[in-house]
């Protein structure tokens, strides 16, 4: 069963605490697997 939609008001937004400034992403492609490595750069939000 879906769920509806929640409805979200302007005034109910919130500065974000953190900011992801980079995501590094590194793929191994080999023939049976494939592996995904990532390392984000996240800093905190000076404005929360």
């Amino acid at each position: 069963m879906a769920q509806q939609p929640q409805v979200k008001y302007r005034n109910d937004y919130a500065v974000p605490p953190f900011l992801v400034d980079r995501v590094d992403l590194k793929f191994d492609i080999e023939d049976s697997v494939t592996k995904v490595s990532s390392r984000p750069v996240i800093n905190r939000n000076s404005k929360a």
